[in-house]
């Protein structure tokens, strides 16, 4: 990851000083190069360069992929693709959703819809190369379908045992 250190420097003064709010990176998922054709994305660059990007340079960050080919199809299709990702980027990282709750009073016709969706997870981090062991963090997201906004319950260990937090805007996590 520290090969990213320099541009991204570079990349978070420049944005600074123009107001940008995040990137979309355009990256093809096949690259030239091998002799034989084509070879696979590397993943962990990838993942190092979305690391960097939203760590150093302090920028929201979403990946997407080029067109298909130049036919007017493909562009229509990728247009839509990077204006999905854009309001993913410029809404989801800031906790917030649009549109949901026509989608969910859709499949409820006879006006009983719901007025928020909770869902509940495991978030696992792995043990570590120290030898501590690994822990699970149960998570529960609440979709307030009236204000737009998602938040987040996190619940884990301390030194006085369990604790679960509560729920707070993901917006400021």
């Amino acid at each position: 990851m520290e090969a990213w250190r320099s541009w991204t420097e570079t990349l978070r003064e420049q944005m600074h000083h123009d107001a940008i709010i995040g990137l979309l990176v355009v990256a093809p998922k096949w690259y030239g190069g091998k002799p034989d054709g084509f070879r696979r994305d590397d993943f962990v660059n990838k993942s190092a360069g979305r690391k960097a990007i939203s760590s150093w340079a302090q920028q929201l960050v979403q990946y997407l992929l080029p067109t298909k080919g130049p036919q007017a199809s493909n562009k229509a299709e990728f247009c839509l693709r990077a204006q999905n990702a854009w309001r993913d980027l410029t809404w989801a990282h800031y906790g917030q959703f649009k549109d949901l709750h026509d989608s969910v009073k859709s499949f409820f016709p006879n006006g009983a819809s719901p007025q928020e969706i909770i869902g509940i997870a495991i978030v696992r981090r792995n043990k570590k190369r120290t030898g501590q062991q690994g822990s699970d963090i149960p998570v529960a997201l609440k979709l307030d379908l009236a204000t737009n906004q998602c938040f987040i319950c996190l619940s884990y260990w301390d030194q006085e045992g369990a604790f679960v937090d509560s729920y707070a805007s993901s917006s400021r996590c």
